[in-house]
């Protein structure tokens, strides 16, 4: 069963193709020991960005220990898994089902991408109002890391024994909540099944201001993504449409990200215009805050930069 669940993510990852999921350059190879597969070059994972280095060598490497993340980065990168997720259930009807900062990698470019489909699934039935996923069910008789992580885990899968795109919409909100709160998920439920189920009446009484430190901007999507009962929670096209994925900085990754598509009269015209995203980052990096943030991604395009071979696992 290990084998096989360690065998789904990377085969998924090969027929998948989207600028937002991780791409594996070279397709999965078994040996007596191992199984290995190459991938575009990684320079972190979220989940080393927010603290936990259980997956790295000690002592840390460098461009892992100085490594920083400007808030409009986050925000991006938040937009980008967004992305990714309304891929993932529009265009190929695939729930991930196990969405953690664990599954979430940054590439040497700085783009944020998703990977770990080991617990995916794909719809089996579809009508008009609802679509049905058949998935393994959370069972504390396997061992741990054949089961998706009950600490980011939506209500449903336990208490009704389904789930659905927006089980996955939960598990994003409790990324977003995870991202501003230094790693850690709303409740801590420690691979138990009891104290997953006492958590869900706590997660139910949660108010925008118990929130901690998510932005202003983002806290009325995360508490309605973490809402208990699934239909009030917004679907992937609602959630990379909220006006939180719209202000000027994204708005202008988002073009610089599409910038080689267009042509040199479009790329002239967006550079010359006085009130367009560029004109205005460029003014805020005039302030000691912006120039500092401007240090940062700079200096973290150069450390990914020295990474000039695919990543192996």
């Amino acid at each position: 069963m290990i084998l096989e669940m360690l065998r789904k993510g990377p085969n998924h990852l090969i027929r998948l193709r989207h600028p937002r999921l991780l791409t594996i350059d070279h397709p999965l190879e078994e040996s007596n020991d191992c199984l290995a597969f190459a991938t575009e070059p990684v320079t972190i994972g979220l989940a080393n960005i927010l603290g936990n280095y259980d997956n790295l060598p000690s002592p840390l490497p460098l461009t892992i220990k100085e490594y920083e993340v400007h808030p409009i980065e986050i925000q991006y990168g938040l937009y980008n898994l967004s992305e990714a997720l309304e891929f993932l259930h529009c265009g190929v009807k695939l729930m991930h089902g196990n969405i953690t900062p664990e599954v979430v990698v940054v590439t040497a470019g700085g783009t944020w991408k998703l990977m770990g489909f080991n617990f995916c699934c794909h719809s089996q039935y579809q009508s008009e109002t609802t679509t049905t996923f058949q998935f393994q069910e959370w069972d504390s008789r396997r061992p741990h890391d054949t089961n998706p992580s009950l600490d980011f885990l939506a209500p449903e899968y336990v208490l009704t024994k389904s789930c659905s795109e927006k089980s996955d919409v939960f598990s994003f909100g409790m990324l977003c909540y995870s991202v501003y709160n230094g790693g850690r998920p709303l409740c801590s439920s420690l691979n138990n099944l009891l104290s997953f189920k006492q958590n869900v009446e706590t997660i139910s009484r949660v108010t925008e201001s118990g929130l901690g430190e998510v932005p202003h901007g983002l806290r009325t999507l995360v508490r309605t993504m973490l809402a208990v009962e699934p239909s009030v929670r917004p679907d992937a096209m609602e959630i990379s449409k909220h006006a939180f994925f719209d202000e000027v900085g994204v708005a202008t990754l988002r073009y610089l990200d599409t910038l080689y598509e267009k042509g040199d009269m479009e790329r002239s015209q967006y550079f010359r215009k006085p009130g367009s995203c560029h004109h205005k980052t460029s003014k805020e990096s005039n302030s000691p805050e912006g120039n500092s943030g401007s240090k940062t991604r700079i200096q973290k395009q150069q450390d990914g930069s020295v990474c000039p071979c695919p990543s192996f696992f």
